[in-house]
């Protein structure tokens, strides 16, 4: 073991629960998060989902900062108000959440609670969503009694409620877009489209322009007028009428595929020609609209498609488009009865995961310590009294896995849009830029690790604790590293790890195991630590005093016996376990004994990484790290 180093601030943070964290069903579960580093990259996948479809509404709505100056309602019980007014909340980068006609779902109450609007329109009249739920509304705005309708007689009139409320333009409205009243999966993909681009969609029906649509048509002078899907749904004739609403005339097209996902398809190869890297693509299910609709928004807020797929399949057309877009991570919208985790397996094969990442970088120099292997090195002295303090008989445990557990992180570029970061810890946190990407993906429970990762400038920035609040993110502790550099923290520094190390090298991710090879130290936790640490930890987290018989100090580095037949694990096991034999796993934080950390990812085999739990602290040993050290 290297020489102990201590320091002042023996303040005890135990980051991680002893136990598991449960994750609420109404929470952004993370599904996968995995990359290529050097080579290529498989887009985060996660999921935006609750208990049914006003909880999944709520989850939505979860990603938004509070307070909102104006939320959208509307019913989740009939989809044509909330389709007319999901281009509106978009544009507004407002939220829409779905109400039952006779009351306020409690997930949805909570989030209006939260996010604290001066304003809450209601899509559609008392008769889908009740006068009774408008007065409750009233109390939920900020001062109360902000709430106000926009509706009609019917879905047509509603449509042209909310169409009113675009102004009358100087010359002309450059694009409406148009869809059935009474079929609404070809809108679903067009209302995030139209958000982003600021454009109404109004309802029409199969052969006829009702009045009061045409009347906002008219007065809206569109120079253009996109029809969605085909003449079965909406007719020749309308379209015919409508090349006579455009300035010029003429200008009325339509884009319709041979199915609604080829329709969906198609609207995103129309509204984004391309897309900036570290994007997201947001996808629904094309056979219940209800979670599309609160996306929507979303998806036109973040200005990138929304695609609809099948619950158990993914479309041929979907895919291909999937390729096209070459986005970095999806968010999939509705829970495994909407989109079926066989879907999202489908959808990581789809997006090429060997497209090579411009400028990408190793983690860190190949001779940083991380990268180092240590089965050469002596055994520590202490190394039996370290071994059964952690546990001797606590079991190995892989902190990550298949539905959502472990600790994700978010891949950025030098466009992405930085955020300025206050701090509880503020003296030991580097107060940079931290470019935070829209709806990133965090760590669940009370530690909420945000890792950001940009392989363009090779930098990394992690948060320990984030929050957002407006516009604005906090976080208890936050350190940025140069991947090019062998430098360090500060001595005595923390970082948003306990260690004061980065996080990112050490987790397990799944790029690493597919290609057969972990080729860095692992990082994992202890149950308690000591008041000093060893290279290259820089902060302790404890008030219990470090010596011979003391509990271990942080960065102690720790590797599977030689001895140890790893021949009968599974496949993924044997990796994480040849790591663990040659680079070992270095003590980062407190938490459970011999937690090695991981990146969420759809595509792990949870019955391989449960075949780790047979091995012990018993089958560990310290390593004598003394003489490994580089940089300041």
């Amino acid at each position: 073991m290297s020489a102990l180093l201590t320091g002042a601030w023996p303040l005890l943070r135990r980051r991680r629960p002893l136990a598991a964290a449960a994750l609420s069903a109404t929470m952004v579960a993370m599904l996968a998060a995995a990359g290529a580093w050097a080579t290529g990259y498989v887009p985060p996948i996660t999921r935006l989902a609750g208990a049914d479809r006003y909880a999944t509404s709520a989850a939505v709505a979860a990603t938004y900062a509070a307070p909102q100056a104006t939320v959208y309602v509307a019913s989740g019980a009939g989809y044509a108000d909330a389709l007319s007014g999901a281009p509106l909340a978009g544009a507004h980068g407002a939220p829409l959440l779905l109400v039952a006609p006779t009351s306020i779902p409690a997930a949805v109450h909570a989030q209006l609670v939260r996010l604290q609007p001066t304003y809450i329109v209601v899509l559609g009249g008392p008769s889908v969503v009740s006068d009774a739920v408008m007065t409750q509304l009233q109390t939920l705005t900020t001062p109360a009694g902000g709430a106000s309708r926009l509706y009609g007689s019917d879905r047509y009139a509603t449509s042209a409620a909310v169409l009113a409320t675009y102004p009358t333009p100087a010359t002309t409205t450059p694009v409406i877009y148009l869809v059935a009243g009474t079929d609404y999966p070809d809108g679903l993909s067009a209302a995030a489209l139209a958000g982003h681009q600021g454009a109404p969609l109004a309802l029409v029906q199969q052969n006829a322009i009702p009045p009061l649509v045409l009347a906002q048509l008219q007065r809206l002078k569109p120079a253009s007028i996109v029809v969605l899907g085909g003449p079965s749904v909406v007719s020749d004739a309308v379209l015919s009428q409508l090349n006579g609403l455009t300035t010029p005339a003429g200008g009325a097209s339509r884009i319709a595929g041979i199915d609604r996902y080829q329709t969906s398809a198609l609207i995103s190869q129309a509204g984004y020609p391309s897309l900036p890297p570290a994007s997201v693509v947001y996808v629904a299910s094309g056979t219940g609209f209800a979670d599309a609709l609160s996306g929507a928004p979303l998806a036109a807020r973040d200005g990138v498609p929304l695609l609809l797929v099948e619950p158990t399949v993914l479309p041929a057309s979907i895919g291909t488009e999937l390729t096209r877009l070459d986005a970095r991570s999806m968010v999939v919208l509705g829970g495994d009865g909407a989109v079926s985790g066989r879907v999202l397996l489908a959808m990581s094969d789809d997006l090429d995961p060997n497209a090579p990442l411009p400028g990408a970088c190793s983690v860190f120099p190949s001779d940083n310590v991380w990268n180092v292997p240590v089965d050469g090195l002596p055994v520590a002295a202490d190394s039996a009294n370290m071994i059964a303090k952690i546990g001797l008989a606590s079991h190995l445990h892989a902190d990550f896995d298949a539905i959502g557990d472990g600790i994700p992180y978010n891949i950025v570029s030098p466009t992405t849009p930085t955020s300025t970061v206050t701090f509880d810890y503020s003296s030991e946190s580097d107060h940079v830029p931290y470019p935070v990407p829209p709806s990133p993906v965090i760590e669940g429970g009370s530690d909420r690790h945000l890792l950001m990762v940009d392989p363009v400038t090779c930098r990394l920035w992690e948060l320990y604790a984030a929050s957002q609040s407006g516009s604005t993110w906090h976080a208890g502790s936050g350190a940025t590293w140069d991947l090019t550099s062998n430098a360090l923290r500060h001595d005595g520094w923390t970082s948003a790890d306990a260690a004061g190390l980065p996080i990112f090298a050490g987790l397990v991710r799944y790029d690493e195991v597919a290609a057969g090879a972990i080729l860095h130290a692992l990082r994992f936790t202890a149950p308690s630590t000591c008041t000093g640490y060893i290279y290259p930890a820089r902060h302790f987290a404890s008030q219990t005093s470090c010596g011979p018989t003391s509990d271990p100090p942080m960065g102690l580095r720790v590797r599977l016996k030689a001895s140890v037949d790893i021949s009968g694990f599974g496949p993924q096991a044997q990796v994480v376990l040849t790591a663990l034999k040659t680079y070992g796993m270095i003590l980062a934080d407190n938490g459970s004994p011999w937690y090695v950390s991981g990146a969420p990812d759809v595509r792990w085999n949870d019955d391989d990484l449960h075949q780790l739990q047979t091995l012990h602290g018993s089958d560990f040993e310290v390593v004598d790290t003394s003489g490994l050290v580089n940089g300041p």
